[in-house]
């Protein structure tokens, strides 16, 4: 009988704290994710800015990610001004999939792209 409440006693303290400990994983998996996330998108956005003025053309490029669950990174490239295309909007979206569900982090900028200075 006291072996028996031992144990009943026993897991009362165990199944909160074992509850405890995978919330403490999930988060911490998320915020991994998360910062992987904000790599990929930095790595991008400076890959972009390294590419010559010749090669930077409006438009979207999707492509897969596999640092992250389902990843998936959207680029589009945007002309500001149709008469001088001298400065690009860029947008860089990343999609994945967490335990949480569908996660998502975008960044944009504005880069110049060697236009008239008319």
């Amino acid at each position: 009988m006291e072996l028996v409440l031992s144990v009943v006693i026993f897991s009362m303290y165990i199944v909160p704290i074992y509850g405890w400990i995978s919330r403490l994983n999930l988060s911490q998996s998320k915020s991994e994710q998360y910062y992987i996330a904000r790599n990929i998108l930095h790595s991008a956005l400076d890959s972009f800015r390294a590419t010559p003025l010749a090669q930077r053309a409006p438009g979207t490029v999707i492509t897969a990610v596999s640092q992250l669950p389902q990843g998936q990174l959207t680029a589009v490239a945007t002309e500001l001004d149709i008469n001088s295309p001298s400065l690009l909007q860029y947008i860089l979206t990343l999609n994945w999939q967490s335990s949480g569900g569908a996660q998502t982090l975008q960044v944009a900028t504005f880069i110049n792209n060697g236009g008239s200075d008319d």
